[in-house]
């Protein structure tokens, strides 16, 4: 996995009934997506062992950027912009929160 020295992180919180489909369009289509788009090294989504407080499923997709300035030409990409569309027929089944800093210690 090639270092990257700024990270996107989202956490995903996904309806463990209905969900389904929101969890193959972000598997198949959007971290595919994303992962071409130029700066952004890898993705890594991690299914995380304790659901959230009320039961729904939880995820946590890292993704490793080259630097900062390449996370705000994503932001503003037509790329981005465009998940806004994709994401309608999902709403209410899955919320998210988002992170993003400088990695400051890196071992092994």
């Amino acid at each position: 996995m090639a270092e990257a020295p700024y990270v996107y992180s989202v956490l995903v919180h996904v309806d463990p009934d209905r969900g389904g489909d929101y969890v193959a369009w972000l598997d198949n289509k959007h971290i595919a997506d994303v992962v071409g788009f130029p700066g952004i090294l890898w993705v890594r989504k991690v299914r995380l062992d304790e659901p959230a407080d009320d039961g729904w499923d939880r995820y946590f997709v890292i993704y490793g950027f080259e630097s900062r300035d390449v996370l705000a030409r994503y932001q503003a990409s037509e790329l981005f912009r465009g998940f806004a569309e994709e994401l309608k027929p999902f709403e209410g089944l899955f919320r998210l929160q988002r992170f993003f800093g400088q990695v400051e210690l890196e071992i092994g």
